[in-house]
């Protein structure tokens, strides 16, 4: 075939066996058009069934399925019906795409159930391709899920980039509390996920954005949306889901990612009305435990606060230790846990709960009580900009000596005090008259000494 256009109504028919190809073929002209109506396949009799189009254009309605690998040189173009029960069923298969133009591939209705490779211009960017993947749902209803791939730099090593949907829930392999924007994400959704990877590299660094458009057949269980991906298991052999350092533009649209994995979304409820420190952990040797501690800047509607706990960073494995009724606004909360064992490693969270069922999580904190009796302390908030807090545990009694230096090495803030044994000793400094910039503090007791630094911002 050598131009024109190849209409195939019907494809290895019973009824209607011509025209077809057997065994593996290639055309290298022309386009070939699949328009006819009801289910179609496209078959190959070799062994290992492979097609190669010039162009290829799926019409007609109905599901049109490959039996083996296709591969398109030119232009894959998907002009089904936009109703439901119209797509391009790969299965197993991939449908390749060999033309590294945006432009190749063109939908007006349809998508494709199973793997899109495409190659991709891996030296010019900014350039955006598109997936118009999916999933069939059921035998009556179909969901069009596309993806687009954002390149913002060179892609060294890269030629093709795959992608596909998949209607399966995803890992449970989550690491909420996630926030952005003072928003909190809580939950993974469970109506499927996105997954975009090269099929070789990168040789070098990469960077580039992902953007999904979830279908109408999406039961979000929170108000608050974020698109959110996996790590790589060469990263993290855990696959949690983050924001993986990515800027956001839009619920569904991210940007600066530098490795390939899946992509899911994330939801949430609007945050609590609350404010609180951040929750502390202090071991305890004197009388074997985990002291937890936190304070109340703002409770409005509150109920209570859940305190979890747990042996690894993973968030299913979080289990309910107690429970404390809120009191309202600059309360200091405390708990000390018993139930631990020495050199293990514990991590802590609480959950608050409003009146109206609602949640929202701490940052997570952690302790190990070992034979080393250290001087643990926190530094919040930093950045800083109108005070800066300091909380100080020890099991010795003694002169505290907290010091703040600017960038000249002079000291701007002192205090002093003798404090009491086995207890957390909290003071503010106000940071007036301080301009922005970097600051350093030290912290001394009984001949400890701590040092480190933080961020005054206007």
């Amino acid at each position: 075939m050598t131009g024109g256009e190849l209409q195939i109504a019907t494809l290895q028919s019973t009824a209607n066996p011509i025209p077809q190809f057997t065994g593996t073929y290639s055309l290298t002209a022309g386009r070939v058009t699949v328009n006819g109506t009801g289910s179609q396949t496209i078959r190959s009799a070799a062994s290992t069934p492979t097609a190669t189009y010039h162009e290829l254009n799926f019409a007609g309605s109905g599901v049109k399925t490959l039996s083996g690998d296709v591969t398109v040189n030119s232009r894959l173009l998907l002009n089904l019906p936009t109703s439901t029960g119209n797509y391009v069923n790969a299965g197993i298969n991939i449908l390749t795409v060999n033309n590294d133009a945006v432009g190749a591939v063109n939908r007006t209705g349809g998508h494709i159930v199973g793997t899109l490779r495409r190659a991709v211009d891996n030296t010019t960017f900014p350039l955006t391709y598109f997936y118009p993947v999916g999933s069939d749902n059921s035998s009556t209803a179909t969901y069009y899920e596309p993806l687009f791939a954002v390149l913002n730099s060179t892609f060294p090593g890269v030629n093709f980039l795959q992608s596909f949907f998949s209607k399966a829930t995803p890992s449970s392999n989550w690491s909420p509390p996630l926030s952005e924007n003072g928003n909190s994400y809580t939950d993974i959704e469970d109506e499927g996920f996105w997954d975009l990877t090269p099929t070789t590299g990168p040789s070098g660094s990469v960077s580039y954005g992902a953007r999904v458009i979830p279908s109408s057949g999406w039961a979000y269980s929170g108000t608050n949306l974020a698109l959110v991906k996996r790590s790589p298991a060469s990263l993290d052999p855990d696959n949690k889901w983050n924001w993986h350092s990515s800027t956001r533009i839009s619920d569904f649209e991210r940007t600066d990612y530098t490795t390939f994995s899946e992509f899911g979304i994330a939801s949430g409820s609007t945050p609590l009305p609350i404010e609180t420190s951040p929750l502390t952990a202090w071991p305890v040797h004197s009388n074997p435990s985990i002291l937890l501690q936190w304070q109340s800047l703002m409770e409005v509607n509150l109920k209570q606060y859940v305190l979890q706990k747990s042996l690894t960073l993973n968030f299913e494995h979080f289990e309910d230790i107690t429970t404390l009724n809120a009191h309202g606004n600059n309360y200091i909360y405390n708990y000390q846990d018993f139930q631990i064992i020495p050199n293990q490693l514990y991590y802590y969270r609480f959950k608050a709960v409003d009146k109206d069922g609602k949640t929202q999580y701490s940052n997570i904190a952690t302790a190990i009580l070992n034979n080393e009796q250290n001087l643990s302390f926190q530094v919040f908030p930093n950045p800083a900009k109108e005070t800066i807090n300091f909380s100080i545990f020890t099991e010795d009694k003694g002169n505290l000596v907290i010091e703040v230096f600017d960038i000249a090495q002079k000291r701007v803030l002192h205090f002093s005090k003798e404090i009491p044994e086995n207890q957390v000793y909290a003071h503010k400094f106000d940071l007036d008259g301080l301009s922005s910039g970097v600051y350093a503090y030290r912290i001394s007791l009984n001949g400890k000494i701590i040092t480190d630094k933080f961020l005054i911002t206007r």
